[in-house]
Order: C-alpha cells, then sequence, then structure tokens
C-alpha cells in the first residue's frame, strides 16, 4: 500500500545523496509526478525527518555490514540510497515489518538498479534484520 510513497521517499533521498537540498521543491515535484495521495505525502515527509534524525546510524549499521574492502560511499547512489530506505524502515519503522522492509527494498532495487545490487541489498538488510 505504501509502495508509492517509498517511490517517493526513494527519490528525495536520491536527491539529496546527489546533493540536492532543495527537500520542498523536490518533494512537490515527486508528488505531481506521482500523484501521491496525502497519506503518502505524510509518509515521505516522516521518512525524510527520521533520515535526518538518524543519517549517522543509518550509514553506520550499512557500512558495518559491507565487506572489509568496501565503504559506503563506494557503493553506487542507487544502492547506497535503497539501503537507507531500507535500514530506516527496519530500524526506525515500527510498523513496517523487517521482512516488509527488506521486500519493498529489493523492489525498489528491481526498478532502478541491476540484477547484482539485488543480492547486495537483500545480503545487507537481511543481516541488518
Amino acid at each position: 500500500m505504501r509502495k508509492d510513497a517509498r517511490v517517493g521517499a526513494f527519490q528525495v533521498l536520491f536527491g539529496l545523496d546527489q546533493g540536492n537540498n532543495e527537500n520542498d521543491e523536490t518533494l512537490s515535484m515527486i508528488v505531481e509526478e506521482n500523484d501521491l495521495h496525502d497519506k503518502d505525502v505524510e509518509y515521505v515527509e516522516h521518512i525524510l525527518k527520521l533520515f535526518a534524525e538518524h543519517k549517522l546510524e543509518i550509514d553506520q549499521q550499512i557500512s558495518d555490514h559491507l565487506n572489509k574492502q568496501w565503504t559506503i560511499s563506494r557503493l553506487g547512489s542507487v544502492e547506497r540510497t535503497i539501503l537507507r530506505l531500507g535500514v530506516l524502515e527496519i530500524l526506525y519503522q515500527e510498523d513496517v515489518p523487517k521482512n516488509v522492509a527488506i521486500n519493498e527494498a529489493v523492489e525498489l532495487t528491481k526498478c532502478f538498479a541491476d540484477e547484482q545490487s539485488k543480492r547486495l541489498i537483500n545480503g545487507i538488510l537481511d543481516k541488518i534484520g
């Protein structure tokens, strides 16, 4: 049910990762492009608030579960953003079951990344979850 909201949250977080700090403008554009409903917009705004509060912990969780030769900055922006959203939902969204957060992150990966990324995302989130 939150698929559209998750896509919107992914798009805004991806923009942040790319250096776009115009959250309000980006969110307005994404709301219009994706025809998001009020509940979806509320969810995206909630995700952005949680991300701002917990970014360091989220990134540390991801870093702790990468292979030793990898760093979070070495990940592609799409993969990094999907992992951040997945970790955020696993750790800070009590109403989202862990298996749902992982599955939804894998679904985002299918839409925005390649096949190899799907295994990476699933593996890391499974360890965290």
